[in-house]
C-alpha cells in the first residue's frame, strides 16, 4: 500500500530505557555452553541488554520520556489533543493504558486516547495513524510506543533464541502539522502477510486460550504460553519482503537507495540489519546498528536507534531524506521515507 502524507512532520522524540544493562551470557545462564554463546554474540551483535526493575513498565518508560519533552519546553502539555499507545503489553486488560498515561502527564480532559496492539512495525504505523488524526485534531499527537518483555511472564525462560536479543525501551514521538513556510512531504509503503501470522505470535493469553498454570497459579513453562517464533521463515520474510518493500518504496519516490542520509531500519539484531543494508546496497554508516548494548527493543527499535544516533552526536540537520523500516509479527513490513532534518530530538535516557 503505497501513500503520501503532506505537511506532518515529528516535531520531539525520547527514548527511556533501563540503566541496568545484563550481559547476554548472564541473561542465558548456563542454557548454552560458552563457545556457542560466543557465536550467537558475534553473530547477533548483541552483547548486553536493557532489563528494567522489576515492577516497571512500557508506560512508566514512555512518561519518563514525554515529561523530558514537556520539561525542555519542546511542546507544550496543553498542544497535546491526541495520545495512543502502540504496545503488545498494556498495564492492564481494561482500560487502554492511554488513558493512564494522559492522566499521569496531567493532559487535558479534551484528548482522544487509544491502544494499539502492534509489534516491531509499530513505531511506523504509529506515524501513519497520527498524521492521519492531525488532518482535522487541530492539535498535536503524542504518540508512546514500546514494550517490556524480560518479564518471565512474557519470554519463555528456556528459550534462548529471545533470551540472546531482547531488551526492554519506550519512546514518544510528538507529531504536528508543519509550518506554512516548509511544507514536506512522507512517502510509505505498508504490506501485510496475514497469511504467516502464526510464523511470529503468542497462542495463548487472549480469547482463544489461555496460558496454563499450575493449581497455585504459576506458569507451565511450556512453549505455547510464551511467544513462539520459526526462526527460519522470519529470517526469510526478512531478507526477502522486506527489501522488496523498501526497493518498491523507492521505485515509487524516484529515488535511488544512494539518496539516503539515513537508514533505520527495525533493530532485530546486528545480523538482520548488516544482511539488509549489504541486500539493499547501503552501507553500515548509512544504515547502522545502534543497539548492540540494548537489544531488540520491539516496535520501540527504530526510535532508540534514532535517540543513541543523538547521543552519539549526529548531526539531524543533515537528515533530509530518511528510511525508516519496521518488520515483524503479522507478519508486516512499513516503511518510510521523510525529511527529520527539524526534529528535535533528545538523547536516549536511562532510568
Amino acid at each position: 500500500m503505497f501513500g503520501v502524507i503532506e505537511d506532518v512532520r515529528i516535531e520531539a522524540l525520547a527514548t527511556s530505557l533501563s540503566k541496568n544493562r545484563v550481559p547476554v551470557e548472564e541473561r542465558v545462564g548456563d542454557l548454552i555452553k560458552p563457545k556457542r554463546l560466543a557465536r550467537v554474540i558475534a553473530g547477533t551483535g548483541v552483547e548486553k541488554l536493557s532489563i528494567v526493575q522489576p515492577g516497571i513498565s512500557a508506560s512508566d518508560l514512555c512518561v519518563a520520556s514525554a515529561e523530558r519533552i514537556f520539561d525542555e519546553g519542546i511542546v507544550k502539555r496543553e498542544d497535546i489533543g491526541a495520545v495512543f499507545f502502540v504496545t503488545q503489553r498494556p498495564d492492564y486488560p481494561l482500560p487502554a493504558t492511554s488513558y493512564s498515561i494522559q492522566d499521569r502527564l496531567s493532559l487535558g480532559t479534551d484528548v482522544l486516547a487509544f491502544d494499539v496492539n502492534c509489534s516491531c512495525p509499530g513505531f511506523v504505523y504509529g506515524i501513519y495513524i497520527a498524521a492521519s488524526m492531525l488532518s482535522n485534531l487541530g492539535k498535536k499527537v503524542l504518540l508512546c510506543c514500546g514494550d517490556v518483555t524480560s518479564n518471565p511472564d512474557i519470554t519463555n525462560p528456556k528459550d534462548t533464541s529471545f533470551l540472546t536479543i531482547m531488551g526492554d525501551a519506550a519512546s514518544v514521538a510528538i507529531l504536528g502539522r508543519t509550518p506554512e513556510n516548509c511544507k514536506k512531504k512522507i512517502y510509505y509503503n505498508i504490506d501485510s502477510y496475514g497469511d504467516r501470522f502464526k510464523k511470529l505470535y503468542e497462542p495463548r493469553g487472549a480469547a482463544r486460550e489461555r496460558k496454563r498454570t499450575t493449581a497455585d497459579g504459576e506458569m507451565i513453562l511450556e512453549p505455547e504460553n510464551y511467544s513462539m517464533m520459526d526462526g527460519m521463515a522470519i529470517t526469510d520474510f526478512t531478507l526477502k519482503e522486506v527489501p522488496d518493500n523498501i526497493t518498491a518504496l523507492l521505485k515509487y519516490v524516484d529515488l535511488s537507495k544512494d539518496a539516503m542520509d539515513i537508514a533505520l531500519v527495525h533493530q532485530a539484531n546486528g545480523l538482520i540489519v548488516n544482511s539488509l543494508a549489504e541486500k539493499l546496497g547501503m552501507s553500515s554508516e548509512v544504515m547502522p546498528f545502534k543497539c548492540a548494548n540494548i537489544g531488540n527493543t520491539d516496535m520501540a527499535s527504530i526510535p532508540t536507534a534514532m535517540t543513541e544516533l543523538k547521543k552519539d552526536g549526529a548531526d539531524y540537520t543533515k537528515y533530509h531524506t530518511a528510511l525508516l523500516s519496521g518488520f515483524g509479527a503479522g507478519l508486516s513490513v512499513a516503511s518510510m521515507i521523510m525529511d527529520l532534518s527539524d526534529i528535535n530530538i533528545l538523547p536516549t535516557n536511562e532510568i
